[in-house]
Formats: C-alpha cells, sequence, structure tokens
C-alpha cells in the first residue's frame, strides 16, 4: 500500500511540474488563451490524482478493516503462520517437535482431527483404516499413512510411542486455563516450550463431527500400532476426574483407530 501511494504521489509531483512549466510559458503570452487551457490542465491531473488516491486508501483501508476483524484471513499472517508450522522446535530430545498441531489456524488452536492412518481429514471415520497392526506396523514416516509428512513433507512425521514417552518423562508440563487457551506447556530440558491445546476427539456416531470435552481429555495419535485394531496415543486429562486417580498425561493407551484424534509431528534432527 505504501509503495503504491508513493508512485501515486510521485507520478502527480512530476506531471504537476510539467503542467506548470507549461502555465508559465504559455502565461508569457506564447499562445493566446494558453494559460487558461494550462491551468485547466493542471487542475483536471491533480483532480483525477487525488480521486485515484481516495480509491486507493479506501480500498486499503476496507481491507485494513477486514483483516482487524479477522486476522487468521490476512495474506501476511498466513504466510507468517506457514513459516512458524514449518519451524521445528528444539526441546532437548531425540527429536524435535512441530509448534502446532495439523491444521490448525493458530499456534494455539485445535487443528484438524484425522483417523489413524488416513491423510484426508474425515475419510475413514466409519470404520477406520482397514486391515490389522501386524501388517500396516509403524506408519511413522510412510506417506501413504502419516499425515504429518503428507501434510508437511520429507523430514516430517508421527511420533512413536518412544517419543511421545519422551515427551512426557523429559518434560515439565503446566497447565494452561485461559479463557482462549487451553491445554499444556510443555517445558523441554533445554528451556525451549511448545504448547499442546486442549483437544477432546471426534467419533463417527456424531453426526455434525464436532469435538466434545465430556472426559476433559485430549488425544493426539502416535504411530505405533497394537494388536488387532488399536493404535497407541498420547491422552491429556484437563482436569483429574473425582474419586479417580489418573496420571496426567498418560502414554501407550490404546484406542480403537477409527477416532478422530489430532497430530503433533515431530522431526529428525
Amino acid at each position: 500500500m505504501k509503495k503504491i501511494f508513493l508512485v501515486i504521489l510521485t507520478i502527480f509531483i512530476n506531471l504537476s511540474l510539467f503542467a506548470q512549466t507549461q502555465y508559465d510559458y504559455y502565461d508569457d503570452g506564447a499562445v493566446a488563451g494558453g494559460a487558461d487551457r494550462a491551468l485547466n490542465g493542471i487542475i483536471f491531473i491533480g483532480g483525477l490524482v487525488v480521486v485515484v488516491l481516495v480509491l486507493v486508501l479506501l480500498l486499503g483501508g476496507a481491507a485494513k478493516i477486514y483483516f482487524w476483524f479477522n486476522p487468521k484471513e490476512d495474506p501476511e499472517y498466513k504466510r507468517e503462520l506457514a513459516a512458524k508450522a514449518k519451524t521445528p522446535v528444539d526441546l532437548g530430545l531425540s527429536v524435535m517437535w512441530a509448534p502446532c498441531n495439523i491444521g490448525a489456524d493458530s499456534l494455539t488452536s485445535r487443528g484438524k482431527y484425522y483417523a489413524w492412518g488416513e491423510i484426508k481429514e474425515h475419510y475413514r471415520f466409519t470404520h477406520g483404516l482397514e486391515g490389522d497392526a501386524s501388517s500396516i506396523g509403524d506408519i511413522s514416516g510412510n506417506p501413504q499413512y502419516d499425515v504429518a509428512r503428507y501434510k508437511l513433507g520429507n523430514g516430517w512425521r508421527m511420533p512413536t510411542l518412544n517419543e511421545g514417552r519422551e515427551l512426557i518423562e523429559k518434560c515439565q508440563w503446566q497447565k494452561v486455563s485461559d479463557y482462549d487457551k487451553q491445554g499444556y506447556k510443555v517445558i523441554g530440558p533445554n528451556g525451549n516450550s511448545i504448547f499442546l491445546p486442549r483437544t477432546g476427539l471426534l467419533t463417527s456416531l456424531m453426526s455434525t463431527l464436532k469435538p466434545h470435552y465430556d472426559t476433559n481429555t485430549s488425544y493426539y495419535w502416535l504411530s505405533t500400532p497394537f494388536e488387532e485394531k488399536y493404535t497407541s496415543v498420547l491422552e491429556i486429562d484437563f482436569e483429574e476426574q473425582h474419586n479417580k486417580k489418573v496420571e496426567n498425561p498418560r502414554c501407550g493407551t490404546k484406542s480403537s483407530r477409527d477416532f478422530g484424534f489430532c497430530v503433533r509431528a515431530v522431526k529428525d534432527y
């Protein structure tokens, strides 16, 4: 916007200088009535430039107002988020972790929900991925089943069961209960941190496919399968249940593969 304004202003100044020289020339009597025509030309050019400037400012102002109310639609914001989403965070562990969930529109939002082994949102929620665990194996880094590799490209992948355990055992977990930001700040051994938002889950039984929080629990897929059609997950209870001992968070809990959980990617050094 500033560049456009400066270009128009430069053109206006140069045209004004040219018109002024013509006015002075005609005002000396070189051509009868030429001074008036030159003056009218200056007024016309000035008016035209003013109209263009007003239109540019109005359009630019309208865009700024829209993006002020809808900051996530701002192209600059999207570019910054895309860059941050592909900037891994070194927590001092065996792998680096992504700063946000797959499909998230901010560093604190939940992102998209996927059944285990699917790379398209909601594609296999009804029955889950066909085939048993022994035939599929660990899907970390497999572009056919790993949504992190599919969405973010080479180097990115879903965390394994061991990498999920490492995140729990070697990091400090701090609960965040702000109005618009709920989840956990996970601080690595080196002091760097990531934020894991409260996610809930999706199931094929809900026609709206919206997350629910009946158990105050968040789930993140891990790539390592268990027997039959079960897979390991990173499970985080946001609140302890009354009269129930809750190990918070915990890793290695198994879940049916047709649930919709969020995914947080990792990347090797």
